[in-house]
């Protein structure tokens, strides 16, 4: 579907690591404006249609380490609560 390895939740996707090395995360959408404002993030674009808020691509350099990918992943995570 994104040409990427999907991480699921409970039947739903939570992060997906695509092949460049960027991150899909799904995020609540009332953090996305926040979020967005964070280095190395996008909208996510499949074609020519950008993505809802709560869709965020994050680049290969702003996963430089573990605390990076944790604060992601948590980002994710919290969508469920």
């Amino acid at each position: 579907m994104f040409g990427a390895v999907a991480v699921m939740l409970a039947g739903e996707m939570i992060v997906a690591a695509n092949k460049d090395g960027s991150l899909l995360v799904r995020v609540r959408a009332e953090e996305d404006e926040e979020l967005m404002g964070r280095p190395g993030t996008s909208r996510l674009v499949m074609g020519e249609r950008s993505m809802s808020a709560g869709w965020i691509r994050v680049a290969p350099e702003a996963l430089v380490d573990e605390d990076a990918l944790d604060f992601w992943i948590a980002r994710a995570l919290a969508r469920r609560a």
